[in-house]
């Protein structure tokens, strides 16, 4: 090449290159980051998920929790 041969462009000699990974970091985001939303939500509805039968027994136990409350105060005050 002669003297007035221009240079290719690109990076100065001994000078490192990095890589750009703004593209990953915004597939990290949009895609996997609401893969992960929805897994732990599913497991929040699974893991809470009551059954009606849990549901009248739990209202039961509230009733005669509340039953027993009343008539120890009724047996305590003197009432009938």
């Amino acid at each position: 090449m002669g003297a007035g041969a221009a240079k290719r462009a690109g990076p100065a000699e001994g000078s490192e290159t990095h890589m750009d990974f703004g593209g990953a970091n915004w597939a990290l985001i949009t895609i996997i980051g609401p893969l992960v939303l929805a897994v732990v939500l599913a497991w929040a509805i699974v893991r809470n998920r009551r059954g009606r039968a849990e549901d009248a027994r739990s209202e039961r136990e509230v009733s005669e929790a509340y039953d027993r409350e009343e008539k120890a105060r009724r047996e305590a005050d003197g009432d009938s």
